[in-house]
Formats: structure tokens, sequence, C-alpha cells
């Protein structure tokens, strides 16, 4: 979130644009500075947002009771669209009919008063990076906002948009699956990036091309004159094409390394924890260096690049500052145990997975070469939503383990069975029940010089091996 110069709100004009009636004295016009849903968050200046889980659905919770700890938290006001028994003393409550309407016509009223340019990222793997690239490299040129934490979801567009600052020049909004045309028109992006598509989710999209369909969903809040940014590698790419051309939207960027992209990959040399990259743009080579390894990582940064490019922004001077950009937490991120007699490399890419990062996380493992007499391990957990095909999916990562040259595979859930009926032998350690257990079995295995890839989906849990291991041991982040 910017630093303020103004109100994000004045409370006349939240009252106006809600259809809300302050309770008691509404706070002072310059006490608005942001906009949260959940208690824990709460900083000051914020107007808190009450949630249920009638009008918002099961993943909120009615928090109407925690209005005594937004209070010590500082907030300057409350949205709420039923009251406390006992009113909070000095916390304004603006009563409205229902928060979630309130909220998306906040976001409404942002949107049509905002005169930047914004651009909204999509995909199956890569948006989250690539929408913290563009952020890192946009600030340096302009005022950007971005989404903050993970708020892609119907809700968290529309609290993304009702938090952009009027006067921002530069606005990345992530919007994640499910509803993405909703999401779209509420966000409006002059352009569109899809990172990459694959199959994920096969709970709501039980085939690759249903994927691509929903993805394209973006491009339906798209502004009049807008541009549409694809990966022109992708087998998806003529799908996804003539989704914008039936949309008509008149401007198309690609990147990839495809001779046809706009912003094309000439070179890529990867090194031990990053990569060196040269890139081509009408006829214009640069090179760059990303502080982070894996060639999906460096077509993140092509994928950032092309938006700069469409912007009709700097893009030697985004790729030169691509050189100080930090993994976002949980995706390719590294830190070191210290043994007796060396330290173990971690890799924490536990965010979220689904086959094709799986895939991708596994290959630049694979192009570690871990220090004399250590080996290269990877701790696998579940890829959740993959429906029927979960058991085939995780049985075919396989043959990427193999490729890697790993030595040990540490495994975690249910579904990772059938990959460990797939794997020789040899490569497997034990198969734990918990993270807890997993944990303890890393302590007694883990040597000095062994280089650690830990990848699941965010709902296997086992990312939270990491703070285990790190909290036993010294440690020293190398980012």
């Amino acid at each position: 979130m910017l630093s303020l110069d103004r109100p994000l709100w004045t409370a006349q004009t939240l009252a106006e644009i809600t259809g809300g009636l302050w309770i008691g004295n509404p706070p002072v016009d310059s006490d608005i500075r942001g906009i949260e849903l959940f208690p824990g968050r709460v900083e000051r200046g914020d107007l808190f947002v009450v949630t249920n889980p009638e009008t918002w659905g099961d993943k909120f919770k009615n928090t109407i009771a925690s209005l005594p700890v937004v209070e010590r938290h500082a907030a300057s006001a409350v949205m709420s669209d039923n009251l406390p028994g006992k009113l909070p003393k000095g916390l304004p409550i603006l009563q409205v009919p229902n928060t979630r309407q309130a909220l998306t016509k906040l976001a409404q009223y942002s949107r049509e008063r905002l005169f930047g340019r914004v651009i909204g990222v999509t995909g199956s793997v890569g948006k989250t990076t690539t929408r913290e690239m563009l952020h890192h490299v946009l600030m340096r040129q302009g005022r950007t906002s971005t989404t903050e934490a993970n708020s892609n979801t119907s809700p968290g567009v529309a609290l993304s948009v009702a938090r952009t600052p009027a006067d921002s020049q530069f606005v990345v909004y992530e919007l994640a699956h499910g509803a993405l045309s909703r999401k779209s028109k509420i966000a409006r992006p002059h352009i569109a990036l899809i990172t990459e598509v694959a199959l994920a989710h096969l709970d709501d999209f039980p085939t690759l091309d249903a994927i691509i369909d929903h993805k394209a969903e973006i491009f339906d809040g798209i502004e009049p004159g807008g541009t549409a940014i694809l990966n022109r590698d992708s087998a998806t790419f003529g799908r996804l094409k003539e989704h914008a051309d039936r949309r008509l939207i008149p401007n198309l960027v690609t990147f990839g390394a495809d001779p046809l992209a706009n912003v094309r990959l000439t070179h890529w040399l990867p090194m031990d924890r990053s990569s060196v990259i040269q890139v081509a743009v009408d006829g214009k080579r640069e090179s760059y260096q990303l502080p982070i390894a894996g060639r999906h990582m460096a077509m993140n940064s092509l994928a950032a690049l092309a938006t700069v490019v469409a912007l009709d922004a700097d893009w030697r001077q985004a790729a030169a500052d691509l050189a100080t950009f930090a993994p976002v937490h949980g995706r390719m991120e590294e830190a070191t145990i210290t043994l007796d007699g060396g330290d173990v490399r971690i890799i924490n890419d536990a965010f979220n997975a689904n086959p094709a990062s799986m895939i991708a996380a596994l290959a630049t493992l694979a192009a570690i070469a871990p220090p004399s007499g250590g080996r290269r391990i990877a701790v696998l957990g579940e890829m959740k939503e993959l429906g029927a095909e979960s058991e085939r999916l995780h049985a075919e990562l396989a043959e990427p383990v193999i490729n890697a040259k790993v030595t040990r595979v540490f495994t975690l859930g249910d579904s990772l069975i059938a990959l460990r009926g797939a794997l020789p032998a040899s490569l497997l350690a034990p198969h734990a029940g918990s993270v807890a257990e997993l944990a303890e079995i890393l302590r007694k295995e883990l040597a000095p010089g062994d280089v650690v890839l830990i990848k699941g989906s965010h709902g296997s849990h086992v990312g939270d091996v990491v703070p285990r291991l790190l909290d036993s041991n010294a440690k020293t982040p190398l980012h």
C-alpha cells in the first residue's frame, strides 16, 4: 500500500456511496487511511469491514465480536450491517444494509476515480511472483499500488480496488481462479496478463481447455483499447489468442523464447542462486541478472518486462531493477541451516503447487550442484484440487524427480503414495503422517552440504516444516 498524502476516504463519501448511516460522530476525514477485513491485520487509521458467512461465504467468520480487538488496534471506524449489543466507545460505526455489497460499491467508485494505468494478472503459475516483480520495477518509475498479500478472490479484488489511492500511476491487481469475469469487471484492467495456464483446480475445471477458457475471462473487464499479454511459448497460446480476438482486444504483446515473441528470451544462463538473462525487444537487446534460480522465474521476469513495454514505460530500467528483486515468501525462497561441519541449503517453494510448478521446481533443483558430500533432497507435499486425476498426476512426478538427480524423497500426504509407488525404492525416505513427524525425520537425516527443495500445495502444509527446521537451528536467510 502506498503511503498516503491525503485520506483514502472521507466519512461523507463513505456514507454517500454505501447508503450507510453513521452511528455516533463520524470519524475525522483525515483518519481513514486504509480498509481491512481481518481483525488481526487492522492498523491505525483503517476502516474495518465486518464480515459474516451468510453474505461473504463459508471462508469468512462473523467478526462483529472482534470490535474490541479492532479498537485496540486503533481503527478509525467500522462498517457493519449489524450492530453489536454494546457499542464500543469512541469507535464510529457506519451501518450499511450489506457490507459485501457496500465494499463492491466502494471498489466501483474507487476504480472510477482512478486515472492511473491498471494491470490485471492471472495464470495457473507465476502470477504472484510476476505481480510482485511488476510492483518492484514500476514503483521506481511512478506511484504504484498492488494487491496486498493474497487478496485475489472476489471480495479480495474488491478490497484491493477499494484500497487503491486515487493518485496511483500504476496499479497491479492479482486475480485468482473463480469468478474471473466478475473480478475483471471490478478491476477494469487496461492490460490483462496471463502468465501460463496449466492443470490446476481440476475439481472446478476438469480439462485444460476449460482452464484456458476460464483464465480468458480476465479479458471480460478490459478497458477499450486495452492490451492482452500472453506467453508465446505456451501450448495454450493459440486458444487464449482466439479469446482475445473474439473480445476485439486491439493490442497483443507476447513474451517467450519463440522467435515471434515481442519480448524475446535470447539467452538464459542458470547460476547457482540466480539467472543471467538476455532479452530482445524490437531488435534491442539487454542483459540483466535475476537473483532467483529457475527458468520459470526467468519467464516470470519476461512477463513483467512485456507489461512494462505495453505501458510504454522504461523497460531497460525495469530490467536493471530486477537485479534487486527478492523472492516472494514461499516461492523459491532460500535459507540455510547451520550444522556441525557445514550448512544445509533450504529452498522453500511450498506456497502452492500443481504439476507444472512441481516440474519447474524440480528442474531448478536439478541445475544446482551440491557441495562435495551434499545431496539433492526433495521434500514433497500433496498437490491439492486435482480431482479424479490426482493419483495419476502425482505418479507422473516420478520422471521429473528422477531427472532432478534426487538422492532422497520425503513425502507428506496420502496422494503421494502414488508417487512413491512409481519411484525406485532406493530414493524413498520415510513417508510422514504429519508436519511434526516430517520435521523430526528431516532433523535426523539432513547432513552438511545437502540442498533441500520443499514443495507442495499450501493446503498440504508441507511448508510448515520450514520454520520448525529453522527454529531449532542457527539460520541465515540468503535473500
